[in-house]
């Protein structure tokens, strides 16, 4: 397995033709790293070179840039997305749904399949990525029920929505290459913990070019009508 990232345009082509993915998972376009990409076109373009060698598609359904192009990609893309309750809004074909998180649902032509599972993950954000990891562990030929096994068990990495208690004070850590659909979703997520007071300490968020003061002003919107105590 093989993480692919990108500055720049065209910096995902050649991880692509080194690595050959024989699954790609395009979790979704952004504006990560949109100064040094210049457009948002030119973001996605670079983002679906991953698909370049012919790597089965993984992608989000919640994504407006990859429902448009996964249209135009020479496989059938296997989707993902993430769901509070169950909804027709999804596209056609192979789908991978986590609901709410004690339900799977994985749909495909002429059947369509749930499963009870157990999920801890933190944050709604997170559930889309576990459908991402379960439709990618799919496609590459994993049994379902090995991957249900395994769910419980699962817990982020370092940096992310990571937990640390000092005295009886706990803090939440999340400062992974921000940008701003992850602040909102961690300020989403942070909303929801069940604390007296909470206080949210918010940096700044690099490379995003000339939109970048009305982004943060979007994140400061999103704190303030939180009711979170900002710093």
């Amino acid at each position: 397995m093989a993480e692919l990232g990108a500055r720049r345009p065209g910096e995902i082509l050649p991880l692509t033709q080194l690595a050959r993915p024989g699954v790609a998972v395009l979790t979704n376009v952004g504006d990560a790293h949109l100064e040094l990409m210049g457009t948002r076109e030119r973001l996605a373009a670079t983002k679906f070179e991953i698909f370049a060698t012919g790597a089965q598609p993984i992608l989000n359904a919640d994504d407006p840039v990859s429902r448009e192009r996964g249209r135009d990609l020479p496989a059938e893309p296997l989707w993902f997305a993430a769901r509070d309750a169950a909804t027709n809004a999804l596209p056609k074909g192979r789908v991978v749904v986590v609901l709410g998180r004690s339900t799977l649902v994985i749909r495909e032509p002429g059947e369509t399949r749930h499963h009870a599972i157990e999920c801890n993950l933190p944050g709604d954000h997170n559930l889309a990525n576990l459908a991402a990891a379960i439709a990618a562990s799919l496609a590459a030929g994993a049994a379902i029920e090995r991957l249900i096994e395994a769910i419980p068990a699962l817990v982020l990495p370092s940096g992310r929505y990571e937990r640390v208690r000092i005295g009886e004070i706990e803090m939440i850590y999340d400062a992974y290459n921000a940008s701003l659909g992850g602040s909102l979703a961690t300020l989403r997520s942070f909303e929801r913990e069940a604390a007296a007071r909470k206080l949210a300490v918010l940096g700044s968020m690099a490379e995003l070019g000339p939109e970048a003061p009305e982004m943060h002003e979007r994140v400061g919107a999103a704190a303030a009508a939180s009711g979170i105590a900002i710093d």
